[in-house]
């Protein structure tokens, strides 16, 4: 568009700005959906950290931490019997 200009083209311009024109044009609604995903997004947010959101992070939180102890508890037993099987100690011994 530019070097039409600068040739002098002003046809080949004026279709150059036209094309410009025509693709902002099918941006603003592009736009528009995304200013509303984004609003959507706020709104998933608030409910995120509204009472009931903070409410399921904390019993999520929970629930972590007894699955992690959980997990601690089995791997401790698998040890114990893994050194309990080299040494033959059992018990109190080990």
């Amino acid at each position: 568009m530019v070097s039409a200009f600068r040739s002098g083209d002003i046809m080949g311009f004026a279709n150059g700005a036209k094309s410009a024109s025509g693709a902002l044009t099918s941006l603003i609604p592009t736009i528009g959906g995304t200013t509303a995903a984004v609003g959507g997004l706020g709104a998933a947010i608030n409910i995120a950290l509204g009472p009931v959101g903070l409410a399921v992070a904390a019993i999520s939180g929970v629930v972590a931490v007894g699955v992690s102890a959980a997990k601690s508890v089995e791997e401790f037993d698998k040890s114990l019997k893994d050194l309990s099987s080299l040494t033959g100690m059992v018990g109190a011994d080990l």
